[in-house]
């Protein structure tokens, strides 16, 4: 599966192209809510930026 998907990723056109690529394999995994963040860079915590990822557990 993770051929493929590299695969189709590789020849989308679009940004869009490439999410939805990413929900229907979510969706294939049983997920069915993915969420995706970014959390900038907070000096005053001395914490960078990083990328965040949430989604429901499959059942």
């Amino acid at each position: 599966m993770i051929n493929r998907f590299i695969e189709s990723t590789n020849k989308a056109k679009t940004k869009e192209e490439v999410y939805q690529l990413n929900l229907e394999v979510m969706k294939k995994l049983d997920y069915d809510r993915v969420n995706y963040s970014y959390v900038t860079d907070q000096s005053d915590l001395n914490q960078q930026a990083e990328f965040c990822l949430e989604t429901t557990q499959p059942q």
